[in-house]
């Protein structure tokens, strides 16, 4: 018999049923459930890469005081971003990502949020055609800013059937450090 069920579920020497890592109330089922928890967690961070933010910069790792820090999908922003790419160097970031200061160059895919508008849609064959209609609006195009050591910036978007309005804004004091238009190119699925 595996010494890990062992440990994982015992007899419960006291009045009965089985106690799972000395908590009675876990029949051996609760074992299962809490290792299938347990597993999802770990794959969850293995399949993100781990901790901490995507490294957008070649060469050796350095430390936070000599990088900025850009958040592809700040608070407040209409439109989903992923950035594809650094001064061309390939990258792939949805969360957080630290570059190297100076004027940077992002590679943007763009696609419009939806999920607010599906939701209140009831979901069905309307949520359905949303779902359509956004992947049909995805776009690439790029953004170039000043970076500066120590700071955060946001991305920030809005969107209509024909443009999206990219911002990226310095987050200590919300100031516009770059701001332009990317025509929306509509694909045909």
């Amino acid at each position: 018999m595996n010494s890990t069920i062992h440990a994982a579920v015992l007899p419960n020497l006291h009045g009965g049923g089985d106690r799972v890592f000395g908590f009675p109330h876990l029949a051996p089922w609760g074992a299962l459930k809490m290792a299938s928890v347990f597993g999802a967690l770990v794959f969850g961070v293995l399949a993100t890469g781990g901790c901490g933010p995507v490294k957008g910069y070649p060469g050796p790792t350095r430390p936070s005081s000599e990088l900025a820090t850009v958040d592809p999908n700040a608070i407040g922003t209409d439109i989903g971003v992923v950035v594809d790419a650094v001064d061309g160097m390939p990258v792939e970031c949805e969360i957080e990502m630290v570059i190297l200061p100076g004027h940077r160059t992002l590679g943007l895919r763009l696609v419009p949020y939806s999920l607010q508008e599906m939701q209140q849609s009831g979901g069905g064959a309307t949520a359905e055609m949303q779902a359509r209609y956004n992947a049909e609006w995805r776009t690439s195009g790029s953004i170039e800013f000043d970076a500066a050591a120590g700071e955060t910036y946001g991305i920030l978007g809005r969107w209509n059937e024909s443009v999206y309005a990219v911002t990226v804004v310095r987050d200590r004091d919300d100031a516009v450090v770059a701001s332009r238009d990317i025509a929306a190119t509509r694909h045909a699925d």
